[in-house]
C-alpha cells in the first residue's frame, strides 16, 4: 500500500514537472566600439531550474578581456547601461563592503548568481575563433518564467533583466534585455 501511494505521488510530481512549457529567451547587444554579444537562454520547464545559456561575444580586441553579468534591471528606453542596477544577487552574498570575491567552488556562499564572468571566466580571444568568445553553461540556480511567481522565486528569474558587458576598466560598454523568444 505504501509503495503504491509513493508511486502515485511520484507520478503526480513528474506530471507537474513535465507539464511545464519550454521557454526560450535572448539578449542581444552591440557597442559603439565593435563589441557585440548574443546570449541565448533556454529552460526545459518554465519556472524550474536549470537554465541553459549559450553565449557569444564578438569584437574582442587582442590582449583585452570583458566581464559579463546578469543585472537586476532591464535596460531602459534611453538605452543607458548605467541604469541596469547591480548584478543579480538573490542570495545577497555581496555585502557591498568592498570585499566581494566570487569563488566558483563555493558558488552559493560567495558568488552573485548574476556574476557570470566570476563564475565561468572572463571573455577573452582565443586562437580558433579570433575575436569571438563562445561558451555554453548551465545556470543551476536560476529560472525563467513569465507567469506569476512568488516573491521568493521571482528573485531567481532572469526574464525582465539585462545582460551587461564590461570592459577591463569595468565600464559598461554593451547591454541588452533578456526577452522571451517567440517559439513559433
Amino acid at each position: 500500500m505504501k509503495f503504491t501511494i509513493s508511486l502515485v505521488a511520484l507520478g503526480v510530481l513528474f506530471l507537474q514537472y513535465a507539464s511545464g512549457k519550454r521557454i526560450d529567451a535572448v539578449a542581444t547587444m552591440k557597442s559603439s566600439n565593435g563589441v557585440s554579444g548574443e546570449f541565448n537562454f533556454s529552460a526545459r520547464t518554465a519556472g524550474h531550474p536549470p537554465v541553459n545559456l549559450q553565449m557569444e561575444i564578438s569584437g574582442i580586441k587582442e590582449d583585452e578581456y570583458y566581464t559579463y553579468h546578469i543585472h537586476e534591471k532591464a535596460v531602459p528606453r534611453n538605452g543607458s547601461c548605467k541604469d541596469t542596477g547591480d548584478h543579480l544577487d538573490p542570495l545577497a552574498v555581496n555585502k557591498k563592503d568592498g570585499k566581494y570575491s566570487c569563488k566558483p567552488s563555493r558558488l552559493l556562499k560567495t558568488c552573485e548568481l548574476g556574476d557570470l564572468a566570476g563564475i565561468y571566466g572572463n571573455a577573452t580571444r582565443n586562437s580558433k575563433s579570433k575575436d569571438t568568445y563562445k561558451k555554453s553553461v548551465v545556470l543551476n540556480y536560476l529560472i525563467m518564467d513569465n507567469g506569476s511567481l512568488s516573491e521568493a522565486d521571482a528573485k531567481f528569474n532572469v526574464l525582465g533583466r539585462s545582460i551587461v558587458i564590461h570592459d577591463k576598466s569595468n565600464n559598461r560598454i554593451a547591454c541588452g534585455n533578456i526577452t522571451i523568444q517567440d517559439s513559433s
